[in-house]
């Protein structure tokens, strides 16, 4: 994977990751999907995020993994690895032929590095997680994970896979349900509960609606524009909570996992393979069997053979994408090989990545080549484009005005706040941020 130069802020040389007070520190990360960072480095922008952008140390940008999507991403910030290493490497399992059920990659166990909460759980600290991607089933002392619920009844199958007790606690302090489905506003109340009733030593929370209207409506949509306002309250409501704890111990990090680009165009490879005969479809459109298939959507996908070993087919699939990629409709930047790939640090399952010019989206369709895009902006794209960029914002003792650390890592997110919380993660992470104190 490129690595990005991570200039120190400016003035200082004192490193003061290890800054925190006597005692172990106290850490609430906060996810917001898709928050890009020109909501706290532009004048335009966000003035609660810009207030604690001001407070602490910020990015400028941070760059993600390959692919730049929710799970692989969210994995990566937790453990300081590659998904290659991690093993969350999409969104979605593959599935061509669509056998199991519709599902994200939802399940930690399938996690194979340790993460920030169970470094945390090993040295004896409280841990809480909120809506998390990748949590079903992590071992946290309060848990409420997410999953692809459909259906009200799933208000049950919620609870079944929460902590025990953790909605009966919710509902006898709040006097109500919980409610369904479980949007950002109840995630929060959720962690408002657990911050007052508990003060674990790491809470994990993350709010997904901001995304949501983002590829719905597009980065600049007045939808959108409402979304991130609304995001700026549950942030206002957590704060005002953690301010009134008077903690000194607290580190607060805003994080999140992504930017967007608009979309115009979408390119279905996977038609051009049921064309030339590496996907069999059944009588009713469905994938019977494939030699190649084309699994993402958004700015890239991973290119899979049914039989990786197979270089007469890998010669086949190559081909072919090379001949599309000389289309302009295609929409194709670059095609990846193994070797780019193992550079990114994705993965190594996959024989080819696809690389997509912005306004063009990938999507799985085995029965249209082109065609209009299903949302408005995606993501996905290679984590060098600046549009692609997430956000970090950290505050906390030793921190104050220790202002823009320039462009960062997503790996290294979570070996500085393991840092500062006296943790370890695998020795494989990426290295701390530097930190410095102006």
């Amino acid at each position: 994977m490129t690595r990005a130069p991570v200039p120190v802020a400016v003035v200082a040389a004192l490193v003061v990751l290890a800054a925190a007070p006597a005692g172990r520190a106290r850490l609430i990360l906060i996810s917001v999907d898709g928050l890009v960072p020109e909501r706290y480095t532009s004048v335009t922008g966000s003035p609660l995020l810009r207030d604690l952008a001001a407070r602490g140390a910020f990015a400028s940008g941070v760059v993600g993994v390959w692919p730049t999507n929710t799970r692989p991403t969210h994995t990566s910030l937790l453990t300081g690895v590659t998904p290659a290493m991690h093993g969350i490497v999409n969104n979605e399992p593959l599935d061509p032929e669509r056998r199991r059920n519709p599902a994200f990659n939802w399940f930690a166990r399938e996690i194979r590095v340790p993460t920030l909460v169970t470094a945390a759980e090993d040295a004896g600290l409280s841990t809480a997680v909120v809506g998390w991607p990748v949590s079903v089933g992590m071992h946290a002392d309060w848990l409420l994970p997410t999953f692809n619920w459909t259906h009200p009844r799933d208000a049950h199958l919620l609870r079944t896979l929460s902590t025990p007790g953790v909605f009966d606690d919710y509902e006898r302090q709040a006097g109500e349900p919980f409610g369904w489905p479980p949007t950002d506003e109840r995630r929060v109340n959720m962690a408002l509960l657990l911050l007052q009733a508990h003060r674990p030593d790491v809470t994990l929370l993350y709010l997904g609606e901001f995304d949501a209207y983002a590829h719905t409506y597009g980065l600049d949509g007045d939808w959108t524009a409402s979304a991130a306002r609304e995001v700026d309250r549950q942030l206002r409501r957590v704060l005002q909570v953690i301010d009134a704890q008077a903690d000194p111990r607290t580190f607060v990090a805003i994080v999140s996992d992504h930017g967007f680009i608009d979309v115009e165009h979408a390119v279905g490879p996977n038609t051009l393979f049921a064309r030339e005969g590496l996907i069999e479809l059944d009588e009713d459109g469905g994938i019977r069997s494939w030699q190649a298939f084309s699994h993402g959507t958004g700015g890239s996908s991973l290119v899979y053979l049914g039989e990786p070993t197979d270089e007469a087919t890998a010669g086949r699939a190559g081909d072919l994408l090379e001949t599309f990629a000389r289309d302009e409709r295609s929409g194709i930047e670059r095609i990846l090989a193994r070797e780019d790939l193992a550079r990114e640090g994705a993965d190594p399952a996959a024989t080819f990545a696809l690389a997509m010019r912005p306004g063009y989206s990938l999507i799985e369709d085995t029965n249209r080549l082109f065609g209009n895009p299903y949302i408005a902006a995606m993501h996905g794209y290679p984590p060098e484009r600046p549009e692609m960029r997430a956000s970090f914002i950290l505050t906390g003792p030793g921190l104050e005005g220790t202002g823009n650390l320039g462009v960062v890592r997503m790996t290294q997110i979570g070996p500085t706040l393991a840092k500062l919380l006296g943790i370890t993660l695998s020795p494989e992470a990426d290295n701390p941020i530097p930190l410095a104190s102006r």
